[in-house]
């Protein structure tokens, strides 16, 4: 009875066109699963609904909205106190209201200033239009004075040079449906450019313009990735084979693959977003390996002599089982990231895995049968595959390593070694800022508010007084007073907002603007009585129920640092959150920074999973394939030394692990075992007939071609996100491309080495 492997290859060989038909059907049987795509490139797709942080975030939305911010900067070297400034910013404001999705805006034009009358309050803006078309130069140096002196706005509203204006549009709350950020922040974009002259320039930051800009540059990677990498894997392909047949048939893999995996994002339910929009990239890149196995060897027999059937069937039968292993090898790689509470990383490591066994099924059920059915031409032209099949170079490359066996084994353990204790120094740390080029707008705003106002990320601190009303007890005030001090006293801390600022202030204009009463009244009554003149006294829109529950039990404390990168920002969380039960206090830390920068033990938690997992799969794969302990623990040898290797130079970078290059040494592994199996499937195939020799000659003559030119397409694939304007994207590609190098040395080189230690069940040579 025939065995598998021949049943398949037969009933494709003899039925292609049913081959293909089936092919085709299950194309456009997944196509329905498009309806389903969504995209989010939110915080909150980070998290599992359900996880802690994110409950907790879900929260302090329902009592205090969202905290997604749309922040503008409006520079003037010479000063923002001229009436042609302040007629803009009195127009800007105004026009930010005025796009869909904002709640609200906080600039100086409604400033909500207190000053003192009789007994009594009045609540009024800093300056309107009416003041702006009457005001004398003394007018606006006074208000520049005024303006300045006011504690709420400095650093906030206004830079302390008095040269930046600040606006911050809030955002209506998500509560589960769709910001629409594009359109925030294309509207804001707009604005600017209307306001934009010569002597004023104009920074927009904020985590609804990160949001945007996250998917703006993630969309554009891809578009510019997948065509640039349709174009230069023809050049190469061309290079190799020298027929335009040698182009088209293993886009006749990719192109149908691609779209099935994307399909299986919308049948999944799963989104796209930072991680998953780069899918179709890597499996353009991956899916391409079998197809040149199937081609290379189809062509080396083709350009023989022999017909197509032949060829075909020669090259089916193979590369039949070392394909199909490597597939599952490769995706293997990729689902051991579907156990991460990171659900982007989870998704990612699903469709790309689905992505490439459907691959290996589409370069057996459709590529394989257009081979026979295009009937190709055979043709005299050189092919670099003849040359690469050379006896005489294979012959010489083996006896090099035959002869310098030991050399190479030594060298590379003692590069293991000393690279091994490198790697351990490489430390997760994640920057959003960093994640883009210098040059990029984002980087250029987020320079500039930190040079002039110190800070602009907020962090929100939501402090629970335990009962209603709570936040009128002079108790529970007096420590958030205190420990809103504390916090300023710290370097990374420049500013605080709260409630406590309002009554402060209300306190003082009560007692005929005296700044000895700026403090916290000492009864409930009076504390009661101050929010109540104040929440009267304010213009429609301008609630302060954005700073306290409605209840007045919860506190909203914003506080401004200068903090960004994720190991800093922990620690100082950590700190704070340490520091508020010595006051008394009970708090939570949330918002969108801290959820961002809370990723991070996840990552170190899928670095480890994900690669013990893959690790153990795919030596229990290869132990079980090549029905050999001994040769699928030697697979992993020369596998684990180029990620030791990439791991111990990555070091050096100065670079830190992030959410692009914690997917490296899985993917590596899953990926740098193929040359591995092909190399010993073959090994493993003569051992019996040929002497240890022989057999690696022979395995560099037919089937190291493949594997240096599968290598090319994959470090050429995975090196072209250099061009990726999105950080950790360039760092994954090149990584993979470097290690996916070091491993075909490896392969070429250490691999036969250690071939060579076996002993030989052939003592002819």
């Amino acid at each position: 009875m025939k065995n598998l492997r021949e049943q398949i290859v037969s009933f494709i060989i003899g039925s292609p066109k049913l081959s293909l038909l089936i092919s085709v059907l299950v194309m456009l049987l997944s196509l329905p699963g498009f309806k389903g795509l969504q995209e989010d490139f939110t915080a909150r797709v980070w998290y599992n609904p359900k996880a802690p942080l994110l409950l907790e975030f879900n929260q302090f939305e329902a009592d205090f909205g969202n905290d997604d911010y749309l922040t503008i900067f409006m520079h003037n070297k010479q000063g923002i106190f001229n009436k042609k400034s302040l007629t803009i910013i009195t127009q800007l404001t105004e026009d930010l209201w005025n796009i869909p999705g904002i709640m609200r805006v906080d600039s100086l034009s409604n400033y909500d200033y207190i000053k003192p009358e009789d007994d009594d309050i009045i609540i009024e803006p800093l300056f309107d239009k009416n003041f702006i078309s009457l005001a004398t130069a003394e007018d606006l140096k006074k208000l520049k004075i005024k303006t300045l002196a006011e504690r709420e706005t400095k650093n906030y509203l206004l830079s302390e040079d008095g040269t930046t204006a600040i606006f911050h549009a809030q955002l209506l709350p998500a509560f589960g449906k769709k910001v629409a950020y594009d359109l925030i922040t294309e509207n804001a974009r707009q604005l600017i450019k209307k306001y934009s002259n010569t002597k004023t320039n104009y920074y927009a930051l904020g985590s609804s313009t990160l949001t945007h800009i996250f998917k703006e540059v993630s969309i554009r990677d891809m578009i510019v990735l997948l065509p640039l990498l349709y174009g230069l894997f023809s050049l190469i392909l061309y290079f190799i084979y020298r027929r335009i047949a040698g182009i088209i048939l293993p886009y006749t893999v990719v192109t149908p693959s691609i779209i099935v995996m994307m399909s299986t994002l919308g049948f999944q339910g799963y989104t796209i977003n930072t991680l998953t929009v780069i899918a179709p990239t890597i499996l353009l890149t991956v899916a391409l390996a079998d197809a040149i196995h199937i081609l290379t060897s189809f062509f080396l027999k083709f350009n023989q002599g022999e017909d197509t059937k032949v060829a075909l069937t020669y090259s089916l039968i193979k590369n039949f089982w070392p394909t199909l292993l490597t597939s599952l090898t490769t995706a293997v790689g990729f689902y051991s990231f579907t156990s991460s509470v990171i659900p982007p990383l989870a998704q990612l490591g699903m469709i790309v895995g689905h992505g490439i066994i459907i691959a290996w099924f589409f370069t057996y059920f459709f590529m394989a049968p257009l081979i026979l059915i295009k009937k190709l031409k055979k043709k005299n032209s050189k092919s670099i595959l003849n040359m690469t099949a050379n006896e005489d170079l294979s012959l010489k490359i083996t006896s090099f390593i035959s002869r310098n066996k030991g050399k190479i084994v030594l060298s590379s353990l003692i590069i293991l070694i000393s690279l091994g204790l490198t790697s351990l120094k490489n430390t997760v740390d994640m920057d959003p800022f960093k994640q883009f080029y210098d040059s990029h707008p984002l980087n250029i705003a987020n320079h500039f508010a930190k040079s002039k106002i110190k800070s602009h990320s907020p962090v929100e601190l939501v402090i629970n007084s335990g009962k209603e009303y709570g936040i009128n007890d002079p108790s529970f005030l007096n420590k958030v007073e205190a420990y809103s001090n504390w916090l300023v006293s710290r370097d990374s801390i420049t500013k605080t907002l709260s409630t406590l600022d309002i009554i402060k202030n209300v306190n003082k204009n009560l007692n005929g603007g005296d700044e000895r009463f700026f403090s916290t009244p000492q009864t409930k009554e009076a504390i009661a009585q101050e929010l109540l003149f104040y929440s009267m006294g304010l213009p429609e829109g301008r609630s302060i129920n954005n700073r306290m529950t409605l209840n007045q039990q919860k506190l909203r404390l914003t506080i401004f640092w200068n903090l960004q990168s994720s190991k800093e920002c922990l620690k100082e969380i950590e700190t704070i959150s340490t520091k508020a039960k010595d006051f008394g206090l009970n708090i939570v830390v949330t918002g969108k920074m801290p959820l961002f920068h809370k990723l991070t033990p996840y990552i170190v938690d899928t670095f480890f999973k994900s690669f013990i997992t893959a690790f153990i799969l795919i030596t229990f794969i290869l132990i079980i394939v090549l029905r050999s302990l001994k040769l699928g623990l030697l697979t992993l040898i020369p596998n684990l030394f180029p990620l030791i290797v990439g791991g111990g130079l990555f070091y050096f970078t100065g670079f830190s692990i992030d959410m692009g290059t914690v997917l490296v040494a899985s993917v590596c592994l899953g990926i740098s075992v193929d040359d591995s199996i092909h190399f010993l499937f073959e090994f493993h195939t003569h051992k019996h007939d040929k002497t240890n020799f022989d057999n690696i000659a022979l395995i560099f003559k037919n089937t190291a071609p493949a594997l240096f030119f599968t290598t090319l397409i994959l470090i050429i694939g995975f090196g072209s996100f250099i061009f990726a304007q999105y950080i950790p994207n360039a760092k994954f590609g090149l990584m993979i491309s470097f290690i996916l190098g070091v491993a075909l040395i490896a392969d070429f080189l250490i691999l036969p080495a250690l071939l060579f230690f076996l002993k030989d069940e052939n003592n002819q040579h």
